[in-house]
């Protein structure tokens, strides 16, 4: 999937975006990330885990699930565990090196350097685009008129997932 369809996919099925914007709250001895919506909704919360450690949960049907016991994806195996229990009893899960997170909101926070990556190209983009404006289009250099194409190309080619800038 593009970039684009794996955002519109996850902004449905995870928490939706008339929720508001996500935010910190806590306190001494707590910390999640949630929104305003219907009061406060939990995004993500933590969890101890074992004795030294924590896992982070994500809200499914109102309920928080622990990520690590009940939603993490394996670099090996067959696909099918979710969770480190369910891995446990998985024979093709080998190794606990974990490659993902099935989550919509766990997968929109890891696209993050990613979306940030595509809005700073677009800024660029933009930028070069308001500077012929100013300019005039006939009066711009031919290069600069292509450098301007070429951005625009690489910038739709990397949201939509095509890999072709040409």
């Amino acid at each position: 999937m593009s970039l684009i369809q794996d955002i519109k996919q996850d902004r449905e099925n995870g928490t939706p975006p008339s929720a508001g914007n996500w935010f910190w709250d806590g306190g001494r001895d707590m910390l999640a990330l949630v929104t305003k919506s219907a009061g406060r909704r939990y995004v993500m919360d933590f969890v101890r885990k074992g004795m030294k450690s924590a896992q982070p949960r994500f809200q499914i049907a109102g309920i928080m699930y622990g990520a690590i016991d009940h939603l993490t994806q394996y670099e090996v195996g067959d696909g099918i565990a979710r969770g480190q229990k369910s891995a446990d009893d998985d024979a093709s899960v080998y190794r606990m090196d974990i490659k993902g997170v099935d989550h919509p909101d766990a997968r929109r926070l890891a696209r993050v350097p990613e979306m940030e990556a595509a809005i700073l190209e677009m800024h660029e983009a933009l930028k070069l685009q308001e500077e012929l404006s100013q300019i005039g289009l006939l009066q711009a250099p031919v290069g600069f008129i292509d450098k301007v194409t070429a951005a625009r190309r690489a910038i739709l080619a990397k949201i939509e997932g095509t890999g072709d800038a040409s």
